[in-house]
């Protein structure tokens, strides 16, 4: 980031729309964007883009001041807010804020307000008079009143670190114009319905803290939701299923019927046969490009890929990972990151055939199977990979385990998971030594994990103290780190 200071530490013109936050300070992009269309990308007087001030204790003297960031960090017996801003300056950015109530009684010109109090938290009393502010970012807020819903042309409400309450301010619904909702240990307010211009929400409750049927009912209304982080509670006092999951999914279709493209949901689910049953069938399905559900179990994969065209993000638990789930997956045209994760174990033998999983770069499979086939031309651009297979095999003899992962040339990752369960120490070895052949010929893979799950009693396998050998024309050095039950062997270059 360009900064430019005065030779005091004082006041100094910025240019650059990144100059809203300190130098050392690592940016969101995402949250600079929502800034600047709070903002409305008006065009400052260009000497007067931004006035940073590294020494609070400075006044801001310039009449025509529009934006400042204060920079509070390190500083002691700093003087007080309300007595550096001006009537004119429209966006304030407060970093390493100490004092507990903000005075804000005089800012009703405010456009962008942000502070990052570090862990201190803070209150805020008369929000309602700020009747111009497009955007608040408050990262730790002991309460919010209801005079929230007084800011009628508030678009962006970020509040990560939680509110002190657990129920949002009934006001909060008024807000009409609001398109960006992120709050943390809240339920989701009732009346969300209301909020029509929503375009991205974001709600975490805490384990125990139902939202309302209603509202997950209302939350389907919502026709311009393009991105939803979800993370709720969906059982009842006895940890059983209950209504708030059949009405949460019938919402989660409907949004996918109409402009969602990010859907990532994580409950508090503690039984492991609960499913989830999401329709992407309906158009315009295919405008899905991210899903993560967890730890629900998504019933089924859809038969039709051609409905999740555009998908290059899919984290899912389903009950068992077949061979026809990894054909159907192989075939998304723009997957590039895939965890797989099943409720059980798959007996036969998994093939991942040639121009499958065509542009695929991650793949994390968590399911045991039998035994993995990768054959050439398959994941073509893959760097990384996780996955499970069983040392015990009544298929094929100790000598002739063949996992193709020489196949994979691109290749620069590589976490294998043995499960030892019914093996005998042989079979343990042929897999290991498997694997550390097929990897020795990859040209670029720098880190290759084995893990080894023994049942007790079935004697270690020591491969930690051989000789370097050569990877891909590197030479290497192979470690050991045991940890119980499981035994890890690191791959590493050597040094």
């Amino acid at each position: 980031m360009e900064v430019a200071r005065t030779g005091s530490g004082g006041a100094a013109p910025v240019g650059g729309a990144a100059a809203m936050y300190p130098e050392d300070c690592e940016i969101d992009v995402q949250q600079l964007l929502r800034r600047w269309r709070a903002e409305g990308f008006i065009k400052a007087i260009e000497e007067n883009f931004v006035t940073v001030f590294s020494d609070p204790n400075s006044l801001v003297s310039q009449g025509k001041v529009r934006r400042l960031l204060l920079d509070y960090r390190g500083q002691e017996n700093v003087m007080p807010m309300c007595s550096m801003v001006t009537c004119n300056v429209r966006s304030v950015s407060i970093f390493g804020y100490r004092e507990q109530m903000l005075p804000i009684s005089d800012l009703n010109v405010f456009r962008v307000l942000h502070i990052e109090s570090g862990n201190k938290m803070m209150e805020i009393c008369g929000i309602g008079k700020l009747l111009q502010l497009r955007y608040l970012r408050i990262d730790l807020v002991t309460h919010l009143t209801e005079e929230i819903g007084e800011l009628l042309f508030l678009e962006i409400l970020d509040l990560p670190r939680g509110i002190g309450t657990e129920e949002l301010p009934k006001g909060i619904v008024k807000l009409r114009r609001l398109k960006f909702l992120h709050v943390h240990d809240a339920r989701l307010p009732d009346g969300v319905g209301n909020m029509q211009a929503l375009e991205e929400l974001a709600v975490s409750t805490k384990e125990d803290n139902l939202s309302s049927i209603n509202s997950l009912e209302q939350l389907g209304t919502l026709t311009k939701l393009r991105i939803l982080h979800l993370s709720l509670s969906i059982t009842d006092e006895n940890n059983h299923k209950s209504k708030h999951l059949d009405t949460l999914t019938s919402s989660l279709n409907k949004l996918l019927s109409y402009n969602l493209r990010y859907l990532y949901f994580d409950s508090y689910w503690q039984l492991g046969s609960a499913y989830i049953n999401l329709d992407f069938s309906s158009s315009p399905s295919y405008l899905l490009q991210e899903l993560h559900i967890r730890p629900l179990l998504l019933h089924g994969i859809p038969e039709r890929p051609a409905s999740l065209a555009n998908l290059t993000y899919l984290d899912i638990r389903i009950q068992q990972v077949t061979q026809e789930t990894l054909e159907i997956l192989g075939d998304l045209p723009a997957l590039l990151s895939l965890l797989l994760v099943s409720a059980f174990d798959n007996t036969k033998r998994f093939s991942i055939y040639r121009n499958k999983f065509r542009c695929l770069e991650s793949l994390n499979l968590d399911c045991s199977a039998s035994d993995m086939m990768f054959h050439a031309g398959a994941m073509p651009t893959l760097v990384d990979i996780n996955f499970t297979i069983k040392a015990h095999s009544t298929k094929y003899a100790c000598a002739n385990r063949n996992l193709g992962i020489h196949h994979l040339s691109t290749l620069k990752a590589l976490n294998v998971y043995i499960d030892c369960q019914g093996a005998t120490a042989k079979e343990v070895e042929a897999v290991v030594a498997a694997i550390k052949n097929e990897a020795s010929l990859l040209p670029n893979c720098y880190i290759q994990h084995i893990r080894i799950s023994r049942e007790e009693g079935l004697e270690d396998i020591d491969i930690s103290r051989e000789e370097g050998w050569e990877e891909g024309g590197h030479s290497i050095e192979q470690q050991e780190e045991i940890t119980n039950p499981h035994t890890e062997h690191t791959i590493t270059p050597a040094t």
